[in-house]
């Protein structure tokens, strides 16, 4: 099961939990400080999100906990959000702080779940289904 872990100044327990799992699977990091308005209002949406079934860790570290980091990260402002694998970042969200942007990046990064098996699936469907219209429009419009 995935990890949702909530890093709050002088929480080292949460941190090191992190710490010591980042190097094992993906993660999506929300940097954020309680003072941000942007972070405070991004906020009901990274709830939600983390409470979806995707196949992916989530950790919240606020801005008092970055010094504590054992690995270099380029936070200038808040929220910042990224993409960690295997330990190593591999990218930066950089679009409109959405509900439907940030699920669907953390989509994007997650491993395959049924979610996303489910929508790709449905899609064949509806376009094998428009094909068999159309030929048999086609055959109509012979006769």
């Amino acid at each position: 099961m995935p990890y949702n872990i909530a890093v709050k100044n002088n929480n080292t327990e949460s941190l090191n939990i992190f710490l010591k799992n980042r190097d094992k699977g993906t993660w999506m990091v929300l940097y954020y400080s309680e003072w941000c308005g942007h972070c405070r209002e991004m906020a009901p949406y990274w709830d939600k999100l983390v409470s979806q079934k995707i196949n992916i860790n989530f950790v919240k570290i606020d801005d008092g906990m970055l010094s504590s980091l054992d690995y270099e990260h380029n936070v200038i402002g808040y929220p910042t959000i990224e993409i960690f694998k295997n330990g190593n970042k591999i990218s930066s969200f950089e679009s409109i702080r959405t509900y439907e942007n940030l699920y669907n990046y953390a989509l994007k990064y997650s491993s395959k779940d049924k979610k996303m098996k489910g929508k790709s699936s449905k899609k064949r469907h509806t376009n094998k289904s428009r094909n068999k219209k159309r030929k048999s429009l086609k055959r109509k419009r012979r006769s």
